[in-house]
């Protein structure tokens, strides 16, 4: 769906996304992130799918509804790319 078809669907259940936000626990701009794309936190995504009541593939059919789960951290990314530097140089 798009992000406007999103909202429509929280708009029919009278919700907003400061209300979302509330009950999740997180800030508004963090749903909004969620909702158009920009944030994929999958914990998130299946709380707004379950609030809606609409499957979480339907809401982001992008595919990559568990993308945290394997992302790698900021240093495993260094470390790659300091291996490759340096394996590279010989």
């Amino acid at each position: 769906m798009t992000p406007l078809e999103i909202k429509k669907e929280y708009k029919k259940l009278g919700l907003n996304q400061t209300s979302i936000a509330k009950s999740l626990g997180v800030t508004q701009p963090y749903i909004s992130q969620i909702i158009n794309g920009i944030r994929k936190t999958s914990r998130v995504r299946q709380a707004i799918s379950e609030i809606l009541g609409i499957p979480v593939g339907e809401l982001w059919p992008d595919g990559d509804n568990n993308k945290n789960k394997s992302s790698i951290t900021i240093t495993e990314f260094i470390t790659d790319v300091n291996k490759k530097i340096f394996n590279e140089r010989g």
